[in-house]
């Protein structure tokens, strides 16, 4: 087995372990990232699997309000509702910079 020094440890290589790996590198650019996967860098992961399949409103008539209500109804209300807002607010800007970091 082979043994490797590295200063951050990013285990997965879907959407969420590169795009900390981009961030890393950006907030530190001294520091060796490393991401480690199970299989073929860019063949794993569930990012990849989805197909463009985001639960996003970025279409039009969509709006941050309709995914809200769809995702606390979803949740049977039982989500938490802050926590709820803060994820369909955020995944606009998230999916975009997803976009045009990642392509």
């Amino acid at each position: 087995m082979d043994r490797q020094q590295t200063d951050v440890l990013i285990l997965g290589s879907g959407g969420a372990g590169l795009f900390a790996a981009l961030h890393a590198k950006d907030l530190a650019p001294e520091l060796k990232v490393t991401v480690a996967v199970k299989g073929l860098l860019g063949k794993t992961g569930c990012t990849r699997m989805v197909q463009g399949g985001y639960n996003v409103a970025l279409a039009p008539g969509d709006s941050a309000e309709r995914h809200f209500m769809d995702t606390v109804e979803g949740g049977k209300w039982l989500n938490n509702q802050d926590l709820a807002w803060t994820l369909v607010t955020e995944a606009q800007v998230r999916i975009r910079e997803l976009e045009n970091e990642l392509g």
